[in-house]
């Protein structure tokens, strides 16, 4: 221990004499280790950490999805509140409940508090037994009683923490239900029961309440669109659950299926929170541990030049008595210093990126709060330093205390062939690794700009939107709610930089909030967007009119019912005959009534994209608003410049005109299309990032090696030039030897990202994983890149005096 600690002191005085050399290892290596530190902490915090319920790995939901015409992919199905019963009866489940999410409004003391909440059954909470803060969970005692449930997040933003929450009467009201059914939700208080902690965050991050689903049912009957949350019994696997469930396919009566195309599956409740974000996750992860390769293989470089020039003084220590072994040691614990400096550094960088990302709450990412520099990560940062210092430093230590690398009278020491060879090999990982990144983040970025520049069938530039609940407070008939849309619009309509303005109930790419569902005489249904929009609806959106017409002010109630469908919705139910003119009987809804009526088809639209940007476009089927008004829509407005600055002024005009609309989402549309790639966004900047640094890392790494070789030749160059060769062939000498090195890495790279990309196919939209132009962008900027670093030192070169090389002969 004596002999360790004496090394240790011995290393951080020598380390300290060279403070340039220490500063530019620590700092490379900070970055590495706080790259893969932050990055694990995602991943440990999303992908490993266990759930925040009492025996997590018991938990699974119950997933169902069913075939439908028309639609590319099958789609989700969910279950009405009398299949609770068929599950309960299964005896791998040790107990079952069913949850529901909605959308509404809180009411506090005169303001109101939009908010999504969920609709749970009896034994919700007892299933997860998450942490509540303050009170109670929900349990039977709460059944049919309208009791509420909310989030920590909303008892310290709308109550401030009050600890007298518990008991406090408030007012919820659902978007979903009619007229009738809403006033009933205001006409009995919601009574606040228990707080939730922050860590509880099912069915979604940004669920903020949940209430009982008995009381909602006595409500609204028709509600819920329900699924299950099971914990299974210790002796059950989720292969014999899953075989038992698919049994009994048949008997589960999901709402809107009613055919045999019923399809379920058992999955584990973690699998099913992050597997939409796993191979993002992963991906990055391998990303980082790529990055941190070149870090090591640069530092390695660097101890090799060190080492090189400490071969006098390491050959004296032999000569007195020093052994081998203890030279080893020596450097080993000097660069052991340096990564723990690193580690501590890059704990630091750590914590800076993990805070960062959590500020910005990168949309979409479940258990962002579960994502900590903590224990598990700090071991981790532990094991990278370790590793680190063994990769880093035993083989430039090896290497340099040979015997030949040793020899002392100069040209032994620098012109070690073995160690000249490591630094190349070297060099060229570094720039394969470089190749590897440029390609995945070439390839991430290319996809990105073409799912943001996908057609989505409308224009989105020059657009604000809005969300705004009607009568979220109030009881409006069908009728009111198309007179205060028509003084929305009269309202809005003038003001200064507006074209034209329009409401409907679905905002591209964003899911649409009514879907149609169509039964025929077959098993298989049909599935469309249903759209009440007015007539400012189209133009504002841009959207192309392919035949017939729009709707008009002349399209109310008091006409026959209209409908216009998007070219793909026509073809499907009139053929590739002429459609125009043509009837079909569907759906109405209207003051807590429904029917049907014939409704005749009077223009078709282009298709365009309302679940997302890298769905297919979505069959829809548009109704005048005034013949079929909804309580929930979107305003658009359709602006001549600049549509952020109208933002907030449509907000106060609305308010000033009708303070009970609740207007929310207020954006444009170029950032909710932003917002809708959020995922493949995020990927792309930290993977081109990395990529980045990775590359200039690679290149200062070949500038190092080929500096070094114009050192090491220096007499030699001087001769050549003496014996005749001009600058230009010394610099082309010089470069030639860059771009062999460089060469070799895109190689090698190259067929490295050939077989590796293949595993972000899945990432890619537009693109395919063997796209040729981000192949030959990233090999030909690595090059140019690597041209430049060798051609400095190759001017060097140039410059060499031939007399003073003679003269050292």
């Amino acid at each position: 221990m004596g002999a360790v600690i004496r090394d240790l002191r011995f290393a951080i005085r020598t380390l300290v004499r060279n403070p340039g050399f220490s500063v530019a290892i620590i700092l490379t290596l900070a970055l590495g280790i706080g790259a893969n530190t932050g990055m694990f902490s995602f991943v440990y915090g999303i992908l490993l950490r266990p759930l925040p319920y009492e025996r997590p790995d018991r938990l699974v939901l119950v997933e169902a999805e069913r075939d439908v015409s028309g639609v590319s992919e099958p789609v989700r199905a969910y279950f009405a509140a009398v299949d609770l019963n068929v599950f309960q009866r299964r005896p791998l489940f040790q107990s079952v409940a069913f949850y529901a999410t909605d959308q509404g409004v809180l009411s506090i003391g005169g303001r109101t508090e939009p908010i999504e909440f969920s609709t749970v059954s009896d034994s919700f909470f007892s299933i997860l037994s998450g942490d509540i803060v303050a009170g109670r969970g929900l349990d039977r005692s709460d059944t049919g009683a309208p009791s509420l449930v909310i989030s920590e997040r909303l008892w310290r933003g709308a109550f401030g923490a009050s600890p007298d929450i518990i008991g406090r009467p408030v007012v919820l009201n659902s978007s979903r239900g009619d007229g009738t059914q809403r006033a009933a939700w205001r006409r009995v208080p919601f009574v606040v029961i228990g707080v939730a902690a922050r860590s509880f965050q099912f069915p979604t991050p940004h669920i903020d309440a949940w209430t009982d689903a008995g009381f909602v049912r006595s409500v609204n009957p028709r509600c819920c669109s329900f699924s299950p949350i099971a914990r299974l019994t210790d002796r059950a696997t989720l292969e014999q659950v899953q075989a038992q469930v698919n049994s009994l396919a048949s008997e589960l009566g999901a709402a809107n299926s009613g055919n045999g195309s019923l399809r379920t599956r058992i999955v584990g409740l973690h699998d099913s929170l992050v597997r939409a974000v796993r191979p993002s996750l992963v991906m990055l992860f391998a990303t980082v541990g790529l990055f941190l390769c070149v870090t090591c293989a640069n530092v390695m470089n660097l101890l090799f030049v060190r080492h090189t020039r400490r071969a006098r003084e390491m050959a004296v220590r032999l000569a007195l008595g020093a052994s081998r072994r203890q030279l080893v040691v020596q450097s080993v614990i000097e660069t052991g210093v340096l990564a723990t400096a690193g580690g501590i550094v890059g704990v630091v960088v750590a914590i800076g990126l993990v805070e960062v990302l959590r500020w910005l709450r990168p949309l979409d990412i479940p258990r962002l709060d579960a994502v900590h520099v903590d224990i598990p990560t700090l071991v981790f940062t532990f094991a990278i330093v370790l590793l680190t210092t063994v990769l880093t430093g035993l083989v430039p230590a090896w290497q340099s205390t040979r015997a030949e690398a040793l020899r002392v009278g100069g040209a032994g020491a620098s012109q070690s062939v073995s160690g000249t060879r490591i630094r190349r090999v070297l060099t060229i990982g570094e720039l394969a690794i470089s190749v590897v990144l440029l390609v995945g983040a070439l390839l991430l970025g290319r996809s990105l700009v073409r799912l943001l520049h996908t057609d989505l069938g409308v224009e989105v530039d020059r657009v604000v939107t809005a969300s705004l609940g009607l009568s979220m407070n109030r009881d409006l008939s069908g009728a009111e709610q198309v007179a205060v849309v028509n003084r929305v619009l009269e309202d809005v309509g003038p003001l200064p930089g507006v074209t034209v303005a329009g409401v409907g109930t679905v905002l591209p790419p964003s899911e649409s909030r009514i879907v149609l569902t169509l039964r025929g005489t077959s098993s298989i249904s049909y599935q469309a967007a249903a759209i009440p929009a007015t007539p400012g609806y189209f133009p504002a959106l841009g959207i192309r009119l392919l035949k017939g017409r729009f709707f008009t002010d002349a399209d109310d109630e008091n006409h026959p019912p209209v409908m216009i469908m998007s070219a793909a919705t026509a073809r499907h139910f009139f053929g590739e005959g002429e459609p125009l003119g043509r009837t079909l009987s569907l759906p109405v809804f209207r003051d807590g009534k429904s029917g049907h009526a014939d409704m005749t088809l009077v223009g078709i639209i282009g298709d365009v994209k309302y679940s997302g940007l890298d769905r297919p476009a979505d069959n829809s089927i548009l109704r005048p608003f005034a013949q079929q008004p909804w309580p929930n829509v979107y305003l658009i407005v359709r602006t001549r410049g600049e549509p952020g600055g109208l933002v907030p002024t449509i907000q106060r005009r609305i308010a000033q005109l009708d303070p009970a609309i609740v207007v929310s989402k207020a954006s444009t549309l170029d950032a909710v299309v932003l917002d809708a790639a959020a995922q493949p966004r995020l990927r792309s900047v930290l993977t081109a990032g990395l990529a980045g640094l990775t590359l200039a890392l690679a290149i200062v790494g070949l500038y190092g090696v080929i500096s070094r070789s114009v050192s090491e030749r220096s007499n030699e160059i001087g001769i050549r030039m003496a014996l005749g060769a001009s600058s230009a062939n010394i610099i082309r000498m010089v470069v030639a030897e860059g771009l062999t090195l460089a060469t070799a890495g895109v190689v090698l790279g190259v067929v490295i990202s050939a077989l590796a990309v293949r595993l972000l196919a899945s990432l890619l939209y537009g693109v395919t994983p063997t796209d040729a132009v981000s192949f030959g962008a990233a090999a030909t900027s690595l090059l140019l890149f690597a041209l430049i670093a060798s051609y400095v030192p190759a001017r060097k070169a140039s410059r060499i005096d031939p007399a003073v090389a003679l003269k050292a002969e």
